[in-house]
């Protein structure tokens, strides 16, 4: 007899195939990450960010990361991270650049206002700046596992005028 997930089991194709993962997988995932997928990540947004900065703070922080909402003047002790000792979140983090401390922005005047800023101030602590499009996080959560699409960066240069 099927179990009741097996009967309920969530069937979305056509998303599995557009965001590149599938559900059965990233439940997996789930479990063996036990809400710890984004510990040791400090993960800043803007105010302005589309959806709304308390969206990805809720995000973040069930799965077990800290977020710091940016206005250009926050004062914290960023460190990278460390490799997780779980195995699971080994697996899962494969990817990670431990010493990219990352900004959810929007593309707002006066959230690209903040990038430079951004920068300077993780550059001041050793580590590197990744500013990133919404998409980023939601992915990141979603599939339970990090991965990397040049794609989500946001940089001045590339905004279309």
């Amino acid at each position: 007899m099927p179990s009741s997930f097996d009967t309920y089991a969530l069937s979305d194709r056509d998303a599995e195939d557009r965001f590149g993962f599938r559900l059965g997988t990233a439940l997996q995932r789930s479990d063996d990450n036990k809400g710890k997928l984004m510990s040791g990540f400090q993960i800043f947004v803007t105010e302005a960010v589309p959806g709304g900065h308390e969206t990805y703070k809720d995000i973040i922080h069930a799965n077990g990361g800290d977020t710091y909402l940016y206005k250009g003047n926050v004062r914290v002790n960023m460190t990278a991270r460390e490799p997780p000792e779980d195995e699971a979140l080994c697996r899962n983090r494969e990817n990670d650049e431990r010493d990219v401390i990352y900004l959810i922005s929007g593309c707002s005047n006066e959230e690209v206002a903040l990038w430079k800023k951004f920068r300077e101030m993780v550059r001041k602590q050793g580590l590197k700046a990744r500013i990133v499009t919404s998409e980023w996080i939601l992915q990141f959560a979603m599939s339970q596992e990090f991965s990397w699409d040049e794609n989500w960066e946001l940089e001045e240069g590339r905004l279309s005028a």
